[in-house]
């Protein structure tokens, strides 16, 4: 299954790509996922993985990442929005 990541301040997104029904991310999938959102080491517009904004799995599910000391991490939904629209 793919997941759409963005950033919203630099207008960027990156693809990944999970087991259905897990939302691990490899220390390399991690790196790939940063470079491509935010590549700036001294830029703070976000966290350990370049996320900014609203990470939305579908219409009503919202995710964010939960990093692990191997660099490594996760995906764990927040809340579900209902009656969310753009």
């Amino acid at each position: 299954m793919d997941i759409r990541l963005t950033n919203d301040l630099h207008g960027t997104d990156a693809c990944v790509r999970v087991e259905r029904g897990s939302l691990e991310l490899s220390r390399r999938q991690v790196r790939r996922v940063k470079r491509k959102l935010c590549g700036s080491t001294r830029c703070a517009c976000s966290g350990p993985l370049g996320l900014r904004g609203l990470q939305r799995y579908d219409a009503e599910t919202v995710f964010e990442f939960v990093p692990r000391q191997d660099g490594s991490g996760y995906l764990q939904m927040v809340r579900r929005l209902s009656g969310w629209s753009d």
